[in-house]
């Protein structure tokens, strides 16, 4: 008996020893998941958000205007002409953005003036063979494309807005521009605190930030013009340039020769 009583304290005496030890086990093990708890937190809100991006999707189609279009053709003392009337046949972010474009007027004018200069370098009798009509479709294409899918920044809604975030603009010259790259593929690198502003991989282009119409050239020589008048003097990082969307072609819904 006096034994089983001896057994019986050294067990207690052994299960108060350890039972610290159990207690510094649990501190710590608590300790570690808090640690690692609070490095998952702030791991996740110093991760740097998402970029979006988008790919063009169509095809659609879009009148290339509200109206028919008369243009004078060449020979014949300017006597003949051509009416005509097409479609767009276009892939982009939004359907509904080529029709918008449609129906601003300075658009029109602008579609009539490269349709005339298109025309006018062709007689009657090339543009109605099926050689001439197929090329004349194409020249049209390559002159109403930049019309109806302008360069734009950021996500401005038109050509000629101003970007929120950076306070650029397209320039004077926009039109001009060639950088017919998806707008979410390309962009402008701006550090306004330096005083430079470079798009693609392009070389860095320095500015005083009263420029108006600023040329800017990518790695390959395509460039865009820009206003830098009203950036913002604190402004450093990246603003999409580009067009939001292509003609892949144009179909013809009317055609007169008189």
């Amino acid at each position: 008996m006096a034994d089983e009583k001896e057994n019986t304290e050294e067990t207690t005496d052994d299960a108060a020893a350890s039972s610290p030890k159990k207690k510094k086990l649990m501190l710590f093990g608590g300790g570690g998941l808090g640690v690692v708890a609070a490095a998952f937190i702030a791991a996740t809100l110093a991760a740097p958000a998402k970029k979006e991006y988008k790919v063009f999707e169509g095809p659609w189609i879009t009148p290339l205007t509200q109206e028919k279009v008369q243009v004078n053709l060449k020979g014949e003392g300017r006597k003949r002409f051509l009416i005509f009337q097409a479609t767009a046949y276009f892939e982009a972010y939004e359907e509904g953005y080529a029709a918008a474009r449609a129906a601003d007027p300075t658009y029109l004018a602008l579609v009539k003036d490269v349709a005339l200069s298109v025309a006018a370098r062709r007689t009657s009798e090339e543009i109605n063979s099926e050689v001439g009509k197929a090329a004349f479709r194409e020249d049209l294409r390559l002159a109403v494309d930049p019309l109806l899918f302008p360069v734009q920044l950021g996500k401005t809604a038109g050509p000629a807005e101003q970007d929120a975030r950076s306070g650029l603009k397209m320039g004077t010259s926009a039109i001009r521009s060639n950088f017919r790259v998806p707008l979410f593929d390309g962009a402008l690198h701006v550090d306004a605190l330096a005083g430079t502003i470079r798009l693609g991989r392009g070389q860095p282009v320095e500015f005083e930030g009263t420029e108006k119409d600023l040329r800017v050239e990518d790695e390959h020589g395509r460039f865009v013009f820009v206003d830098v008048s009203r950036i913002k003097e604190n402004f450093q990082g990246e603003v999409l340039v580009g067009v939001h969307g292509r003609i892949r072609e144009i179909l013809l819904t009317d055609w007169n020769t008189q």
